[in-house]
């Protein structure tokens, strides 16, 4: 779902460029997948690139992964987290529940490479008038998405 946003090229700062969503994303796996996006997307299209400028969405996509393992237990009950005054995870426990974490990074990444893929013409039209104008506003991305079908995400 592209949600309530608007996308800008170049950031104010260090940023390269940056998405502000209006709306916060309700699922933690769309969450996740929206902060990948824009690696996956520059691995895609310059797969000899590194999309290094992605570091912190990387960064956050991790910790929620890694939040979301922990808080429901949902890869096995081994790897809930309780208070540190009762209970601190063994070495191999740590080890494993970061295997974990990877694993479900990884998926998630072929997961958004997969809608990406599928929606490939909402891409490039967005890359395209990105190009042009620099910053798209929320009704410039739905002019664009009202062009296109747009196939949605199942996660």
């Amino acid at each position: 779902s592209v949600g309530l946003a608007s996308i800008r090229t170049t950031g104010r700062s260090r940023m390269g460029g940056f998405i502000h969503r209006c709306k916060e994303l309700k699922r933690r796996p769309h969450s996740i997948m929206g902060l990948l996006g824009g690696k996956v997307a520059v691995e895609m299209y310059y797969s000899e690139a590194v999309a290094s400028g992605c570091y912190s969405d990387l960064d956050r996509a991790i910790h929620s992964i890694r939040d979301g393992l922990t808080e429901s237990g949902t890869n096995g009950i081994a790897l809930l987290e309780y208070d540190n005054r009762y209970y601190t995870l063994s070495p191999r426990a740590f080890e494993n529940r970061e295997a974990v974490v990877h694993a479900e990074l990884e998926r998630y990444i072929l997961q958004t490479r997969n809608i990406l893929l599928q929606n490939r013409e909402f891409l490039e039209k967005i890359a395209d008038a990105l190009v042009e104008k620099e910053t798209l506003l929320y009704s410039d991305i739905q002019a664009i998405r009202e062009s296109v079908t747009i196939t949605k995400c199942v996660a």
